[in-house]
């Protein structure tokens, strides 16, 4: 009982004691005090408003709310904050105090900031400190709208993945070598440049910018590769080079540079023959007439033809020789610097006629040449270069001239064949004609002769060779001659011949003797008249 009493006692001492502690509070700002240390500190706030639920939920045995004495919390040495706003509450703990439910607490026994604290230091609902609030100026995380002002744009494109490239193809002297690329990103589009190599260094071939390379004689001895670019849609371009092809060699082909190429072929009759490097080197050629210059296929002989892939072709209708120059393309000459000589001869057909040329020299005219053709007709020339005068001139020679001979036969296409074998045989109808047929100076071949004439009248001549033979005539006219009368002489002594004996030297004189003396008598008769 008296425990009880005592009991009693002691928890009307705390009441009174508390509402002592409440009354000082609001008369001496003791409040605000507290209300400063709950914003500095707030996880002494917490445990103080922990500790004031606490006693408040403490009841009476009958029943009734009994506040308990809350204690006071202790100042401490860090400032509370001076921007007006209040420290961040931990998430995991109350903000403010809060009563269990079903308790009462009374009203006087709660300290709030409004209570305790000036108007003017009270902080607006809407400027509630958070923790983003209280974070340092640096750590702060920036709005949308700061974030585009300081955020840099992009300015570099994406790179092209880069694949790789191989040269590929023989490595010799006309033959192609092709970039093959590898690895590369769909629709990437390429440049190319070839590059050489060899003793004097390393130089890109100017033009060479395809991605084929057509190799060049100068190349020999040297290697050769191909830088590539790619550049995929919408990236930057990226450049790899490949590796070095083997040295290249310098192996004989159908083309060669600088050579001399012979083309035999005959008249009327076909022929195809290839000029190029190798059949299928797809390289382009052309044809003219020197070392450099542009395509001029008017150079060709007539029925002759040349392609682009390096055959010549066709049926000569002309006999005769023509010099050529073929050129190739290559990647290091693509305007066809690389040439060969060809000498294309065309030989004559069989012969089916024969034709003569007769030509003769005298005091008054000092050159004269007749064609005979192989009808028989005639035509004429005063000048060795060209056929000049009369053409119809006769032939008409007088009997001391010495008319030389040439003979040649004819094919089918107007050509002159040439009887080299000296098989030609030569006649006259008139007997005791000379025919010498050693080989005269300018002669067309072994079957020329002189012709000398036994006397003055026409000369029908003939040629005659194989199965071909042809006449034409030559008027023979005779020269003019002086005679002198002789008398034969008798005896011995005879001197040389004057006109007159060479016994009767005494008759002359004694003759001269008797014309003076009649002289004298004559003008001695005169005188005496």
């Amino acid at each position: 009982m008296t425990t009880h009493s005592t009991s009693r006692v002691r928890r009307y001492a705390a009441v009174g004691t508390a509402v002592a502690i409440v009354a000082g509070s609001s008369a001496f700002g003791l409040g605000l005090g507290a209300t400063t240390a709950s914003a500095a500190e707030p996880e002494a706030a917490a445990a103080m408003s922990a500790t004031s639920t606490t006693s408040a939920a403490s009841t009476t045995p009958g029943g009734s709310a009994t506040p308990e004495v809350a204690p006071m919390p202790t100042a401490t040495d860090d400032p509370a904050p001076t921007d007006g706003t209040t420290a961040p509450v931990p998430a995991d703990e109350p903000a403010g105090d809060t009563a269990p439910a079903g308790t009462d607490t009374p009203a006087d026994d709660a300290a709030t900031p409004d209570d305790s604290a000036p108007a003017d230091d009270a902080a607006p609902a809407d400027d509630a400190a958070t923790p983003d609030d209280a974070a340092p100026a640096d750590d702060a995380v920036p709005t949308d709208e700061t974030s585009t002002e300081a955020a840099p744009e992009a300015t570099t494109d994406a790179v092209t993945p880069a694949g790789t490239v191989a040269v590929t193809g023989t490595t010799t002297i006309f033959h192609t070598l092709t970039a093959s690329t590898d690895g590369w990103p769909a629709d990437t589009t390429f440049t190319y440049q070839w590059v050489f190599t060899d003793r004097d260094g390393t130089t890109d071939v100017p033009g060479a910018t395809t991605d084929t390379y057509v190799v060049d004689p100068q190349d020999v001895n040297g290697t050769v590769q191909v830088r590539v670019t790619g550049t995929a849609p919408g990236e930057d371009p990226t450049t790899v080079t490949s590796a070095a092809t083997a040295p290249i060699a310098d192996e004989p082909t159908g083309f060669r540079s600088l050579a001399i190429r012979d083309v035999p072929t005959r008249v009327g009759e076909p022929f195809s023959v290839s000029l190029a490097a190798f059949e299928g080197d797809g390289l382009q050629y052309f044809v003219n007439d020197q070392p450099g210059g542009s395509s001029d296929p008017g150079v060709l002989p007539a029925g002759v033809s040349f392609s682009q892939d390096g055959t010549l072709s066709g049926t000569p209708t002309v006999a005769g020789y023509t010099m050529l120059w073929v050129h190739v393309s290559t990647s290091r000459h693509p305007d066809g610097g690389t040439a060969m000589r060809v000498f294309f001869t065309t030989e004559a057909a069989p012969a089916v006629s024969m034709r003569v040329w007769a030509s003769t020299s005298t005091d008054d005219r000092p050159y004269d040449l007749w064609q005979i053709a192989p009808d028989g007709s005639t035509r004429y020339t005063s000048n060795p270069q060209d056929w000049y005068g009369d053409p119809a001139t006769p032939l008409r020679v007088p009997q001391t001239a010495v008319v030389d001979l040439d003979v040649a036969g004819t094919d089918a296409f107007g050509d002159t064949v040439l009887f080299e074998d000296g098989g030609v045989r030569w006649s006259s109808s008139v007997a005791g004609d000379s025919f010498d047929t050693s080989l005269s100076p300018g002669a067309l071949d072994a079957g020329a002769a002189h012709l000398t004439f036994a006397h003055a009248s026409e000369h029908v001549i003939t040629a005659t060779h194989g199965d071909l033979s042809i006449s034409f005539t030559i008027d023979v006219t005779p020269t003019a001659t002086t005679v002198v009368a002789t008398k034969p002489a008798s005896g011995t002594g005879q001197l040389a011949y004057t006109g007159a004996d060479a016994t009767g030297p005494i008759a002359w004189s004694l003759g001269l003797l008797a014309a003076g003396g009649a002289l004298l008598v004559h003008r001695a008769r005169r005188r005496r008249a």
